[in-house]
């Protein structure tokens, strides 16, 4: 991920605190659609979830895709935790397939931007 975060096929924002990254979310533009960003990494410290960390991350991810023309923001996982926390923000879930490992559903859900 840093390889690609350095070449720009990948581009993220990060929350720190007191010097300490405590989360980061990571996208890139879809290989499929050009209109659309796919989230491949999200994550927040779980000491500081909670607190406006990942909404504001999300926020800002939105606010980079509005920016850059985009018209889709795109996530793809399995953690129930994960898939109400993008629900929350206006994510619907468009279905479900095994894309990384055998037998377990991601859900895949998109925001228009």
């Amino acid at each position: 991920c840093k390889k690609e975060l350095k070449a720009g096929i990948k581009t993220g924002f990060y929350a720190s605190i007191s010097n300490q990254i405590v989360g980061s979310i990571i996208f890139q533009t879809d290989k499929k659609d050009k209109s659309v960003i796919e989230i491949k990494n999200f994550r927040v410290v779980e000491e500081y979830r909670g607190k406006g960390i990942g909404s504001k991350l999300c926020h800002e991810t939105e606010e980079y895709a509005r920016a850059k023309s985009f018209l889709t923001i795109y996530v793809d996982t399995h953690n129930k935790e994960t898939i109400k926390f993008f629900k929350d923000r206006g994510f619907k879930i468009k279905g479900r397939k095994p894309l990384y490992k055998k037998g377990r559903l991601e859900s895949i859900l998109e925001k228009g931007v």
